[in-house]
């Protein structure tokens, strides 16, 4: 049975991704199947295999603030502008997936905030019950690391006081330095590589 999860990178490439463990991974086997099945580049969570050719990604990092600094609130994306929005907000980041621009709004208790200057640049979802955050998202031309750090701070504010989890993909230091001084830190982290075919 193969171990590899075929998918479409946010440039509409076909991505293969595997999961490295603690058993035994046949790399060459892998990436042969890999090319075989079309991708363009395989993408491997966790363990090292930069013998084989990976060169390191900015992997899955959970972050997580006991009481973190609040911003100003933002307001929820209208619906219309979700499904575009979400297509562009996370184009070119590592271990991030195609999305149809035509995506409705979420149904499952989930809250989608908007940042909005001239038109809308930013969206970060958020899971009140369980206090959960998804990785704040800008379109390429306006990402900036303070620009995410604001989305985050907003949804803060929505959570009100408490504890706050964020699991980010593929994010840069510069927005990662941001969200430590609204009082994150890493509390889990999985390696990302990349190998392109």
């Amino acid at each position: 049975m193969s171990q590899i999860q075929l998918g479409r990178a946010t440039d509409g490439s076909t991505v293969a991704e595997i999961e490295v463990g603690s058993e035994s991974l046949a790399i060459e086997e892998v990436v042969a199947e890999a090319r075989q099945l079309g991708a363009a580049v395989l993408w491997a969570h966790g363990g090292d295999v930069a013998a084989h050719g990976f060169t390191p990604a900015e992997g899955y990092r959970r972050l997580h603030a006991q009481r973190p600094v609040r911003g100003d609130p933002l307001e929820p994306v209208e619906g219309e502008a979700y499904g575009p929005l979400l297509a562009e907000a996370y184009r070119g980041l590592w271990g991030h997936k195609h999305v149809d621009p035509a995506r409705p709004l979420p149904t499952d208790g989930s809250v989608v905030l908007g940042l909005q200057e001239d038109e809308y640049v930013g969206l970060c979802r958020l899971w009140p019950e369980q206090r959960l955050v998804d990785q704040p998202g800008v379109i390429p031309g306006r990402r900036t690391p303070d620009r995410k750090a604001r989305l985050l701070a907003a949804a803060c504010v929505y959570l009100g006081e408490g504890p706050v989890d964020v699991d980010t993909w593929g994010e840069d230091a510069e927005s990662l330095a941001e969200y430590e001084a609204l009082g994150f830190v890493v509390a889990d982290e999985e390696p990302g590589w990349e190998l392109r075919l």
